[in-house]
């Protein structure tokens, strides 16, 4: 069995610090042992690898209150990580869309146009906010295999049909050839229709959410060549 490190060597090990490891400590993420009372902190095997998942956790953005779901109710990372995916593949659309508003504000005011005029424009581009925001929500719980939650954001009509059972049935099927999920490409919007591209290991994906009114008007899966750029093979749902 291996001995347990010295918190200073898991520190070098790690390249973290003993006060980060002292706050999971407090937090009830890993636990320290001592031989004596006043003798060095001491982390075994299993803490020091619960301790690098931690690190490795925050790295890559999930929240505290995420890890600790994830250690002490043992649930599986990477339905966190999907909807992180999803979340950052977002917010990086928004800041995109926001710096192209400001390169607009910076033309109109070269130009001594009324930049305020621009604000004209902000009633159609909430509608598509909300859009966009419900868009995320169904490729968050699509990923996050959460179906039945899924059902409120569909058009009455469609309920019958789209069931959590069927929408379940159907992704299994459908990603089954795809192998293990890597991350979201992009998001491209046409019209109302709002399409999220999906690496996975073998077959890309994509999930195709178009809209009527402000609820969907329906739910497409379609394979995506990603290196025949838009090359849509099959479609489910």
């Amino acid at each position: 069995m291996q001995k347990p490190k010295h918190i200073s060597e898991v520190c070098k090990l790690l390249d973290t610090t003993s006060r980060t490891i002292r706050y999971y400590e407090q937090l009830g993420l890993i636990h320290s042992t001592r031989e004596t009372p006043s003798a060095p902190r001491r982390l075994d095997a299993d803490n020091i690898e619960q301790l690098r998942r931690i690190l490795f956790l925050r790295k890559i953005g999930l929240s505290l209150d995420e890890i600790t779901v994830v250690c002490r109710e043992k649930r599986d990372a990477a339905e966190l990580i999907r909807s992180k995916s999803v979340a950052l593949s977002a917010e990086i659309t928004t800041l995109m869309e926001r710096i192209k508003l400001l390169e607009r504000v910076m033309e109109a005011a070269e130009k001594n146009e009324d930049i305020y005029a621009l604000d004209l424009q902000r009633e159609s581009e909430e509608l598509d906010a909300s859009h966009l925001k419900t868009a995320e929500i169904i490729a968050n719980l699509m990923l996050s295999r959460r179906f039945a939650e899924i059902t409120p954001y569909l058009r009455p009509e469609l309920r019958e049909h789209l069931t959590p059972a069927y929408m379940a049935q159907s992704w299994e099927r459908f990603t089954e050839p795809c192998g293990a999920f890597v991350a979201v490409v992009k998001r491209e919007t046409e019209g109302s229709v709002v399409r999220y591209y999906l690496r996975f290991e073998k077959v890309g994906a994509i999930i195709v959410i178009p809209f009527r009114g402000e609820l969907l008007g329906g739910l497409y899966l379609t394979y995506w060549n990603e290196k025949e750029q838009g090359a849509c093979l099959k479609k489910a749902y």
